[in-house]
């Protein structure tokens, strides 16, 4: 009977302690979600993503990334355990993005709603990130494209592409 009794409060306890945490400070509702920044950036960057290619001599898809540390450009070759000595241009945000998203009289509808998607990652990443950073990782035919920034946590995430190149 104690036992029962005991069970009781304890339940009614954890019932009033949540429904006081649903609650404002004004016992207006609060919208519970467990949307964290990082969750909310990886969907929409899996929304924008979809179906849009990365064009060199081919399209290459483009995939998110995590690291602990892609701050410089010998950070990120450790994170991708490639040799220390592997070409690595870094490429100015703005400046990656600006033939992606330019649209001018003779742009047509399909490369226009293509530029603006490359506008709406553009702006979700300066939105939700820091420090952002391009790398072009490589010199060879393929180079690995990586589009990155820190989250306030301190990890760093973004995406990753190829471009195909003719060698000069």
């Amino acid at each position: 009977m104690k036992l029962q009794k005991n069970l009781k409060i304890l339940l009614l306890s954890i019932f009033t302690v949540t429904l006081i945490a649903s609650c404002g400070s004004d016992s207006s509702p609060v919208a519970v979600t467990n949307n964290s920044p990082q969750k909310v950036l990886k969907t929409g960057l899996s929304d924008i993503t979809v179906g849009l290619f990365y064009s060199s001599q081919t399209e290459y898809p483009f995939d998110q990334v995590n690291y602990v540390d892609a701050s410089t450009a010998q950070n990120l070759l450790k994170e991708l355990a490639l040799p220390l000595e592997t070409p690595v241009q870094e490429v100015g945000f703005d400046n990656f993005f600006e033939n992606l998203t330019k649209i001018d009289d003779n742009t047509d509808a399909g490369q226009r709603a293509k530029a603006k998607r490359y506008a709406d990652m553009q702006q979700l990443l300066k939105t939700n990130l820091t420090e952002l950073k391009v790398y072009r990782v490589g010199d060879e035919t393929k180079v690995g494209i990586y589009i990155l920034g820190k989250f306030s946590d301190g990890s760093w995430t973004g995406l990753r592409t190829y471009s195909i190149e003719k060698p000069v």
